[in-house]
């Protein structure tokens, strides 16, 4: 158990607080699964406006398994991990090139200058994720069955709504 003393002073209210003795008692660490998305048209501002369909193609969803002590602490350590695994990705910039033709040190490097100065690489590591999604892996298949019964309820609900809605321009 940790623990910490603090003090606190208001000079102008001569109010005096001294001695609190706060204990902070470590939780034990639980398995959180983190998802982390983001729609493709928040990484490329060239996607049509027509093409937002969501799928593999427009969107990036990460999913991070992690230890801690809390759900937020499991966020916290899974956007570290994101950042890192964006770094990474940024690495293989040079896979962006043509295969057909091979390049020199010096292309590669105009190129990476090229990105630079575009803010490619700056916006990609500062980018905000569009959702985060997170849960102790232990409740994970009871929270998606909660968010498939959610759906279906809403799905059924829209179909009744359709049906007044109907029912009563036909008056």
């Amino acid at each position: 158990m940790h623990s910490f003393r603090y003090s606190l002073w208001q000079s102008n209210e001569r109010n005096i607080m001294h001695g609190h003795l706060i204990e902070v008692q470590n939780k034990p660490l639980k398995k959180y699964q983190v998802q982390i998305s983001y729609f493709r048209y928040q990484i490329f501002d060239n996607v049509d406006d027509d093409d937002k369909e969501l799928d593999i193609e427009n969107g990036i969803a990460n999913r991070y398994e992690v230890e801690a002590s809390s759900l937020e602490q499991a966020i916290a350590r899974a956007i570290k991990v994101d950042t890192v695994i964006k770094a990474e990705t940024m690495t293989r910039y040079p896979g962006m090139l043509p295969d057909e033709d091979e390049f020199d040190r010096e292309t590669v490097l105009k190129f990476a200058e090229f990105l630079d100065d575009k803010g490619l690489f700056q916006d990609w590591m500062l980018i905000e994720p569009t959702a985060i999604q997170a849960s102790l892996i232990e409740d994970e298949d009871e929270l998606n069955t909660l968010t498939e019964n959610a759906v279906i309820k809403h799905t059924n609900d829209m179909s009744d709504e359709i049906e007044d809605f109907l029912r009563d321009t036909k008056k």
